[in-house]
């Protein structure tokens, strides 16, 4: 009998153990003030359009790179005179059977077409603006992406 119940408790552990080695490791949500300080520029406008693309599944899951194209009505931080700015973010997932991705899934809090947001980027080494991960976009109104 006590040999039953250790094999069962062992067995116990070894299944919790593999579960936790597949979890994903997400990153915390950034305080608001915080990203203000990291941001290179501070974005308020109107979401006019949101294009993705994708290599497709991999062995390691799926990611999806997008372009939020933002219609400017404040600049709060840093410099920028055009009417429109494109922004880029990236999310990941499970691809087909295969196991959750380790690491972040990416870009949360991503908002819809016609939504309003206050967006916190850095400038890459190419010039193009990358929304900080994993919350850089404020919604100021309330529709968001599910």
């Amino acid at each position: 009998m006590r040999s039953l119940q250790a094999s069962s408790l062992v067995l116990g552990c070894c299944l919790i153990c593999m579960n936790a080695a597949r979890a994903t490791a997400e990153i915390p949500d950034m305080d608001p003030a915080r990203m203000r300080e990291i941001a290179s520029h501070v974005f308020v406008g109107k979401v006019a359009k949101v294009y993705s693309s994708s290599d497709g599944p991999t062995a390691e899951g799926n990611e999806i790179r997008s372009i939020a194209e933002i219609r400017v009505t404040k600049v709060e931080k840093g410099k920028h005179e055009a009417p429109l700015v494109y922004v880029r973010f990236a999310n990941r997932g499970r691809a087909g059977n295969a196991p959750v991705p380790s690491g972040s899934s990416g870009q949360r809090g991503v908002p819809k077409v016609g939504a309003t947001s206050r967006v916190f980027v850095i400038t890459g080494d190419d010039g193009g603006f990358d929304v900080l991960p994993p919350n850089g976009f404020a919604s100021i109104t309330e529709s968001r992406k599910q």
